[in-house]
């Protein structure tokens, strides 16, 4: 058993010994996420010690940490062991993070994992975030909120997923989701919604630890949960990297952007059919000055490393094929040529007056998987 191997095998025990997850093949950090909610030392039932947060920092070396937390609970694996999860599960905590604190203590929070696997909308029809029957699903909205006229108000994620004092958490947030920024396609009104999505543009957002300069972002990256697996069994959704609706609209209103498996985004995304079944990371914006341990969890910080060479380069050596393994592939990955591929020169677009990149920044070393 080769050492990425045998890490992957001691961690995995990590996890059910402990609750902790910390991913790592070699010297590569994949994730990195704290104890669970029973472990936090210190945060009992009944104490009024209040969630200090911060917005997300870059490490030593580079890489962009964000602050994690557990809020509200949902269906995420198969705890009664029936071979599938589904809602006769029990509900568990939800892991966030924490994309921005405000200096009036407001925290924004995305799902880590996809929770869920809906459609955009439930026709194909012309929608936008306005009108789409996924606003409404989050949020609990009447017919009247969504095209399609369905009422939302009894089956729901917001009363799923919150308690009625963690409803009174959530602040109501006004966004303003642009035209799609290569097609043109109008957005709709401006809404006002306490569970929301993502926008394309927020997946640029440096405030947010998202690199600007970079489409295929791997601070994007997610898995689904094992219920989200589990309860439709479509594809692109799985537990090695799933795509995810935003609430941009794609290159026609009957398409909406999403960020693709591996969790690069692409601007030239031209986006899937609203009424496909894709994952769904709902956003949330609380107030910490209202929020205590009662209600939120610490849960430690999450790292951008997704992936990175595992070893120092090694030119005495020839690349060989791919090894696979029962629950992995390694492959070689070596440098060969450069073509435009970052904004070197700061203008804020790439073009040719951009200096050329190698492909992996003259490294040559080996590259770690898990199998899709």
């Amino acid at each position: 058993m080769n050492k990425a191997k045998r890490t992957a095998v001691l961690l995995m025990g990590t996890l059910f010994c402990s609750a902790a997850v910390f991913v790592s093949w070699e010297n590569t950090t994949l994730l990195s996420v704290c104890a669970s909610p029973s472990e936090q030392g210190g945060e009992q039932s009944g104490t009024e010690q209040k969630i200090a947060l911060s917005s997300p920092e870059k490490d030593e070396e580079g890489n962009m940490l964000w602050d994690m937390v557990y809020f509200g609970n949902y269906w995420q694996n198969d705890t009664n062991q029936s071979g599938m999860a589904e809602r006769t599960d029990e509900k568990e905590p939800i892991l966030w993070r924490v994309l921005s604190v405000t200096e009036d203590q407001k925290a924004i929070l995305q799902s880590e994992y996809c929770l869920e696997k809906r459609s955009y909308n439930e026709s194909n029809t012309d929608v936008n975030w306005g009108t789409c029957t996924l606003r409404s699903w989050l949020n609990g909205y009447g017919s009247g909120e969504n095209k399609d006229q369905i009422d939302y108000r009894e089956d729901n994620f917001i009363n799923e997923a919150f308690s009625e004092a963690e409803q009174e958490l959530l602040v109501p947030v006004s966004l303003q989701t642009q035209k799609n920024p290569r097609y043109g396609t109008d957005c709709g009104e401006d809404t006002v919604d306490k569970i929301y999505l993502l926008a394309c543009e927020d997946l640029k957002n440096e405030a947010y630890g998202f690199n600007i300069d970079k489409y295929h972002n791997y601070a994007n990256y997610t898995k689904a949960t094992e219920y989200c697996q589990d309860s439709r069994g479509l594809q692109y959704i799985s537990d090695s990297g799933s795509v995810w609706w935003t609430r941009t609209s794609g290159e026609t209103n009957k398409k909406a952007m999403r960020g693709v498996l591996g969790g690069f985004f692409s601007l030239d995304e031209q986006g899937e059919e609203v009424w496909f079944y894709q994952g769904v990371r709902p956003v949330v914006c609380i107030d910490l000055k209202r929020a205590d341990t009662d209600f939120i969890k610490y849960a430690g910080k999450i790292s951008s490393g997704l992936v990175k060479t595992t070893r120092p380069a090694d030119k005495t050596r020839m690349p060989a094929m791919p090894v696979k393994e029962e629950y992995s592939t390694t492959w070689d990955c070596i440098n060969f040529g450069a073509y435009y591929q970052n904004d070197t020169n700061g203008d804020g677009k790439i073009d040719e007056s951009d200096k050329m990149d190698s492909a992996i920044e003259h490294i040559f070393g080996t590259r770690f998987e898990q199998d899709i």
